[in-house]
């Protein structure tokens, strides 16, 4: 089997969620079921600006060819700002309407939105062309990005789609609504994006949930790998955010709670801890005496910090999957998660080691569940319950397996 992969980023030290799945999907296939799979992707690292970069000493499977294109111009992270708040006005008070006229117009302002956003990069579509015949499937990672909208229509016949999907109003582009008419195949990741989709684009047999997988061995593993950072970080107890610190991310919001309940409850000797690329003011982080920020980490470094925290704290209401949330279970340690989120909701419900919150009252009242008697009674039973649920539901044999029957 030879098939292809579309993503806008790729390799073993970028950072996202859709880009750390695909670079996954690509190795249990090659490994397990002997696949050839060529990626298509850009030679940035860095989704806010698409800079070209160097990747040195990439070391692939055999059987995996990644073939990198550079976009045809820098993202301007102040340009995008701006133009996203003209479309949004354009959008709620003068083309709001219902005609062909202002249909016409928002349209080629949506166009407008993926060509700023990035990454614009047609010889990538160009060079798939070329190479479609030795294709027998061609799989699109994430719907929101230039490769995926504008190079999916190309190749409907064979094209499977694995959006990531959430509430975002790019999601509800036309051209995003085309790409959903038109794809042969669709994957979600899980039940709750599935009907997402379907509430906005209607229900197909045409989606399935291909699911994520997760591996367990380096986060079950007994014992340090940094004894002297696990050391210090065995007397500190602290709530942790892993992953992207950006404003989408709900981070302003996690930082004014968590503010609100150090002043409150002066009494109580806890930290917030970050780890992932930043991409806020620092400021924000550094006067805050609590807050600590320990940059991008190592994956070892990232287990440890996860080991021995008190919660992980997922504040997101867009993330169409979270792996870290799924990595806490396994550590068995509990998740305080944004119940406005549709996916980590419905962990939520599942799970008594996830915990939600909409708002500062309910964020004060999970981190004292999370110190009552109550708790530390059912801590071990709950959590422990977490990690099999999660070894259970997010199986890479359940995943292969889908990709393999849809292929």
């Amino acid at each position: 089997m030879h098939i292809a992969i579309v993503v806008q980023r790729f390799g073993t030290d970028i950072i996202g969620g859709a880009e750390a799945y695909a670079l996954k999907v690509c190795e249990k296939l090659i490994i397990e079921k002997n696949w050839k799979i060529d990626v298509y992707t850009t030679n940035a690292k860095d989704y806010l600006t698409w800079k070209p970069e160097v990747f040195e000493k990439e070391v692939f499977h055999k059987n995996l060819k990644v073939f990198r294109f550079a976009a045809k111009f820098k993202k301007s992270k102040i340009l995008f700002s701006l133009y996203k708040r003209f479309y949004l006005i354009c959008q709620k008070y003068i083309f709001f309407s219902e005609n062909k006229l202002n249909r016409f117009v928002l349209s080629y302002l949506e166009k407008l939105w993926i060509l700023i956003q990035g990454p614009y990069c047609p010889s990538l579509i160009i060079q798939l062309k070329a190479k479609e015949h030795l294709y027998t499937k061609i799989l699109f990672f994430t719907y929101l990005y230039y490769p995926t909208l504008y190079g999916l229509p190309d190749f409907s016949s064979k094209s499977i789609l694995i959006p990531f999907s959430h509430d975002e109003d790019p999601f509800y582009f036309k051209q995003v609504e085309n790409i959903f008419k038109n794809c042969q195949s669709i994957l979600a990741s899980t039940p709750a994006e599935k009907k997402f989709i379907e509430s906005i684009y209607g229900e197909s047999n045409k989606i399935s949930i291909g699911g994520i997988g997760i591996d367990d061995s380096d986060i079950l593993k007994e014992g340090p790998k940094c004894p002297k950072i696990a050391k210090d970080l065995s007397k500190t107890k602290y709530l942790l955010y892993l992953g992207r610190i950006n404003k989408g991310k709900g981070i302003l919001k996690l930082l004014e709670d968590f503010e609100q309940y150090t002043k409150l409850n002066s009494q109580e000797d806890i930290y917030l801890f970050f780890a992932g690329p930043m991409e806020l003011d620092d400021d924000l982080f550094r006067s805050r005496e609590r807050v600590r920020y320990f940059g991008v980490v190592e994956e070892k470094v990232k287990i440890e910090l996860l080991k021995y925290s008190f919660a992980l704290v997922n504040p997101s209401r867009y993330d169409s999957l979270s792996l870290v949330v799924l990595e806490s279970l396994l550590a068995k340690k509990p998740v305080l998660i944004n119940s406005q989120n549709p996916v980590l909701l419905d962990y939520s419900k599942q799970l008594p080691s996830v915990l939600g919150y909409k708002d500062y009252s309910e964020f004060k009242n999970q981190v004292d569940f999370l110190n009552s008697v109550n708790w530390k009674n059912e801590q071990n039973s709950f959590t422990e319950y977490g990690k099999n649920w999660a070894l259970k539901t997010f199986s890479w044999d359940r995943v292969v397996n889908e990709f393999e029957r849809i292929v």
